[in-house]
């Protein structure tokens, strides 16, 4: 992936993540300006490289503050909270991340046996979900 795909990622993802409102106060960019970006009014390509850098640099500190997660030798950032879903008989935790070109990514973790009743189900014993699954190694990375 090129440096300018990277960055229109970078750019996307903030447009699409944050708030025209959350953009202006953090970034002093143009409430107006960062919500024509959002509505497609105006596309990213006519964006100026200062406003680029600007959301380029603010992608790149947000995913700093975001966890991390390593699968087959490979780090993802995770995007959101991991949370429970699956069927009844087969729940397993899940989160959306990227890679880091950019890439969407949806990460699956396993629910550790002793919380899961002879079916597969969940047994209703867990009351702290940090321990729910071994979240530093997830079952699976697939991309979206």
């Amino acid at each position: 992936m090129s440096a300018y795909e990277k960055l229109v990622k970078g750019v996307q993802w903030i447009l699409d993540n944050r708030t025209s409102y959350q953009i202006a106060k953090d970034l002093g960019i143009n409430n107006r300006t960062a919500n024509r970006y959002q509505n497609g009014e105006t596309p990213i390509s006519n964006m100026t490289l200062a406003t680029a850098e600007k959301l380029y640099n603010y992608y790149l500190e947000e995913m700093g503050k975001m966890e991390k997660v390593t699968f087959e030798g490979i780090e993802y950032t995770l995007t959101q909270e991991a949370y429970l879903t699956g069927t009844h008989e087969s729940p397993y935790y899940e989160a959306t991340g990227i890679e880091a070109d950019g890439n969407e990514v949806t990460v699956t973790w396993k629910i550790k046996e002793h919380w899961l009743n002879d079916d597969g189900e969940l047994n209703g014993l867990l009351e702290d979900e940090s321990e729910a699954c071994d979240w530093d190694n997830p079952m699976s990375v697939e991309r979206i």
